[in-house]
């Protein structure tokens, strides 16, 4: 985790220390655990997560495909998030929220995001999982005494409304995005088998009509997110 990787190592690296993070919040606080070997193991996510950042350091470059800028930049802040919550962080913290505003700013007036619209065929796949450490950096901005702006509200309710809609009726997008949604992954399940970025929403706006969507596909899990996605995010 500390080591050279390749780029698709590095993607993972971001993605494993997402999820490790994540993790270790839900049972830091747990009775008769050792202070030191919990100090260790902040210690080593903070380094891990300092590993991770630089790649996403540079400008964000919105009109051209980077990871600087699209789903893999809000991935990267939701690892260093977590990881600087984690080690008490708080220049780590605010750079991982920063990742939250980036994807945001980007956010257009039908609620896309551009360069997940590039996907062509998978647009509803990589909207689906750009949302998710949207998402989760949005609760954990909050719990952690940083409150987005009326613009940046407004273009995550944009976002999610966007995606909802797509999950019932994929013309819109595939409209956007010029191509018919195909996403080979699901291998002809629904693409409500990939809905935990409405788990997450739900879990801080209950709505009844999503609910009932995706009730029959739960628990959704996922390890980059912490496990199983409905314990510790959902309704």
């Amino acid at each position: 985790m500390l080591g050279r990787v390749n780029q698709q190592g590095s993607y993972h690296r971001k993605w494993t220390l997402a999820g490790a993070a994540l993790a270790f919040l839900q049972v830091r606080d747990a009775h008769g655990l050792d202070a030191a070997a919990k100090g260790r193991v902040a210690d080593w996510l903070r380094a891990v997560a300092l590993v991770v950042k630089p790649p996403y350091d540079r400008e964000p470059r919105p009109a051209k495909m980077s990871i600087a800028a699209n789903n893999h930049a809000y991935w990267a802040g939701l690892a260093v998030g977590a990881a600087a919550i984690a080690a008490n962080d708080r220049g780590l913290f605010t750079w991982s929220i920063e990742r939250l505003r980036v994807g945001l700013r980007q956010v257009t007036p039908e609620g896309a995001l551009p360069l997940e619209l590039a996907r062509g065929r998978l647009a509803l796949h990589y909207h689906l999982f750009a949302l998710e450490p949207l998402a989760v950096l949005e609760i954990i901005a909050r719990a952690n005494g940083t409150d987005l702006t009326a613009a940046d509200n407004a273009a995550l309710r944009r976002l999610v409304a966007f995606t909802f809609r797509a999950l019932d009726d994929p013309s819109e997008i595939a409209r956007l995005a010029r191509a018919e949604q195909q996403d080979d992954w699901l291998k002809g399940r629904s693409p409500l088998t990939g809905a935990r970025a409405a788990e997450i929403w739900l879990g801080r706006h209950p709505d009844a009509t999503v609910d009932a969507k995706v009730s029959p596909f739960r628990p959704f899990r996922l390890r980059w997110l912490g496990g199983d996605v409905s314990l510790l995010f959902g309704p």
